[in-house]
């Protein structure tokens, strides 16, 4: 997009062109947004949500089933992968009954820097990874009142910073789950909005 910004030459600038303004002023410039060297393709963190990959096995192997963007991570399949609550919120159809996995990649940022407790549910099992730094591992973790409690891990994170974000889930039999929520001392307990992916 197109944006206005006040400019003032400085000694640290450095002339790469001459449309650089060596004056001075307001003056427009146009943003675009450029994708890492690696191809990484799900470079959000400002609302894009996650990459998610699910599998029709309980092992995250390959092929995948499907590959989209999810606005964030809130899923809860009743009895099978496709059995939901008046199918609200199923990625999609064909998923087995039971022995599914998924994936969601892309990034994460702080709306404020601070240390972030970050909340797995995961039901059979997940993992949660920052910057690929294994924060939370969750084995047969039920949703809360169904058994065992959720598991939880923190994170110093500054504002302005893309992290990279990583979560896996793993469903062996019966309900299929998976939720991410995070706090700290001035954000309430909530699952990871999409704002914010």
């Amino acid at each position: 997009g197109s944006y206005f910004v006040e400019y003032t030459p400085g000694r640290m600038q450095k002339r790469l062109s001459n449309t650089i303004p060596s004056a001075p002023g307001q003056y427009s410039i146009d943003v675009m947004l450029a994708l890492p060297a690696d191809g990484f393709s799900s470079f959000h963190g400002g609302g894009g949500g996650l990459t998610g990959t699910y599998f029709n096995n309980a092992f995250l192997s390959e092929p995948a089933f499907v590959t989209q963007i999810d606005d964030g991570i809130n899923f809860d399949w009743l009895g099978n992968a496709g059995g939901y609550a008046n199918a609200a919120n199923h990625p999609m159809a064909g998923l087995k009954a039971d022995g599914i996995s998924a994936r969601w990649t892309g990034f994460i940022k702080a709306p404020i820097g601070e240390v972030y407790t970050f909340t797995l549910q995961a039901n059979d099992g997940g993992r949660l990874y920052i910057d690929d730094e294994l924060v939370i591992v969750t084995e047969n973790n039920f949703i809360p009142g169904e058994g065992e409690t959720a598991r939880k891990g923190k994170v110093i994170m500054e504002t302005g910073v893309l992290y990279r974000i990583r979560v896996e889930m793993q469903d062996r039999y019966s309900r299929a789950a998976v939720k991410l929520m995070w706090q700290s001392d001035r954000t309430p307990l909530q699952v990871v909005p999409s704002f914010f992916l």
